[in-house]
């Protein structure tokens, strides 16, 4: 599933400036995003042993999870805004009507 959906809480918790904890493996939209923009942190389900060694490094770094956190609402702004939505809506249904 993590291929074909995005959680509901995403863009709201970029829209808030929050890092990402994303439980997902490599190869998923929203794992790869993650490590990509710089926005949180990419754990594979069921890897106990990793998440925690994650998030015990980031409460040795606050400064790190600033960025994070500053990345995540950066990235919101260039990309996900209602704004930015809509006209991706109506580029997809203008080629599809022409289509």
């Amino acid at each position: 599933m993590g291929q074909l959906t995005i959680p509901r809480k995403l863009y709201p918790a970029m829209a808030a400036g929050q890092a990402i904890l994303a439980l997902m493996g490599p190869g998923t939209d929203v794992g790869e995003m993650v490590i990509e923009y710089d926005i949180g942190i990419r754990v594979a389900q069921g890897d106990s042993e990793g998440m925690a060694k994650e998030l015990v490094s980031l409460l040795n770094d606050p400064e790190r999870v600033l960025s994070l956190n500053s990345h995540s609402r950066m990235v919101f702004e260039q990309n996900c805004t209602r704004e930015i939505s809509i006209g991706l809506y109506l580029e997809i249904l203008d080629k599809a009507v022409k289509y």
